[in-house]
């Protein structure tokens, strides 16, 4: 267990309701958002195991199956996709933005199941009854560890280690602008109580396959750089629809399109299935809010890390022109 104190913004009366009825419950189910990532699978499994080790009947849950590159780490741990409307006592949602994006129906459920709503979007619309929404801290890994401090519950090498890759993932390896001396500090916490490390970095980083350096190729090679400072990649439907080049090797694949210079915002539109279009907005610029530009089509996030999707399809145009 470590002994760093859990930061003042988590609002302990919430906390403590939380606990209770976790404590009052025996079946539970924790649900990460759909087209899951590092942050959300961490902080699931690192959950899953405390309350598994209280002896509660837990399952993880999530939509879509998790990215290769975070199955290592969450020890290859099975993420059901299906949400029976009459076997949990207890929802426990982590990392989703708003109830669209828990992937499931929670409207199906009777009425008496309680959902906790915890997460660190500024889009969340408090659906749940208990909602430990705090936009200000890097990750829902974050608030997870801060949570079982407050609830007195030990940490283990293995859950460090989940924690530690939701932290490192979202805050983009340390280097995006949520990075303070708190967090730093909770990071090293983690490290001395086992996290390790080097196997996060070598997972999410460290091993691409061969697919995914031909997928992320032919959208980088096609990157445009607008006059106004916009970046733009398109994942045309043709790589998507490549068995061997799967949708979840487009993670962090933003972030590059992102460090063009003299990029102020940054853009990529994939196709999502046959009538959907994904679009991930990231900007290194305080001045700019992409989450405001996401709200306007649906979608949500951060100030610097937003998305949204919308009907519609991707069509390659191409424009020749001759000179002399």
């Amino acid at each position: 267990m470590t002994t760093l104190a859990p930061p003042h913004r988590i609002d302990l009366e919430l906390a403590g309701q939380a606990w209770e009825i976790i404590d009052a419950t025996q079946n539970i189910g924790i649900i990460s958002h759909r087209h899951p990532d590092p942050d959300c699978l961490g902080s699931n499994l690192a959950l899953y195991q405390t309350l598994t080790l209280l002896g509660k009947n837990v399952a993880s849950l999530c939509l879509d199956p998790p990215p290769e590159s975070c199955r290592e780490t969450c020890q290859n741990h099975i993420f059901l996709n299906e949400l029976p409307a009459d076997l949990y006592d207890l929802l426990i949602c982590l990392d989703c933005g708003s109830d669209s994006q828990v992937g499931f129906e929670l409207t199906n459920l009777q009425p008496q199941v309680p959902v906790i709503n915890i997460d660190h979007h500024t889009s969340n619309n408090y659906f749940g009854q208990i909602n430990l929404v705090y936009p200000t801290a890097s990750s829902a890994s974050e608030i997870v560890y801060e949570l079982l401090k407050i609830w007195q519950q030990p940490v283990t090498a293995a859950q460090a280690t989940l924690l530690l890759m939701g932290i490192y993932f979202d805050t983009g390896s340390f280097m995006h602008s949520n990075i303070n001396d708190q967090i730093l500090n909770l990071a090293g916490q983690l490290v001395i109580a086992g996290a390790d490390l080097p196997k996060i970095i070598k997972n999410l980083f460290h091993n691409f396959s061969e697919q995914k350096y031909h997928l992320w190729g032919k959208t980088l090679e096609n990157i445009k750089l607008t006059p106004s400072g916009t970046a733009i990649a398109v994942l045309t439907p043709e790589p998507v629809n490549d068995p061997a080049a799967p949708n979840s090797d487009t993670s962090g694949l933003i972030d590059y399109v992102c460090m063009v210079r003299d990029c102020n915002l940054a853009l990529l539109i994939s196709q999502e299935n046959d009538d959907l279009i994904r679009g991930s907005l990231r900007t290194r610029k305080d001045c700019i809010n992409v989450f405001e530009i996401a709200r306007t089509m649906g979608g949500g996030g951060h100030q610097k890390a937003s998305g949204f999707c919308f009907p519609g399809k991707i069509q390659r145009q191409t424009i020749w022109k001759i000179t002399n």
